[in-house]
């Protein structure tokens, strides 16, 4: 399982991030 590198839960069987993280992320710079 991958973890989401933004928040270091789960985020899936083929994920490294979750939308949700990585959507924040990107506004957030």
């Amino acid at each position: 399982m991958g973890q989401c590198k933004y928040c270091g839960e789960d985020a899936g069987f083929f994920s490294h991030v979750h939308k949700e993280c990585e959507e924040k992320h990107n506004q957030g710079t």
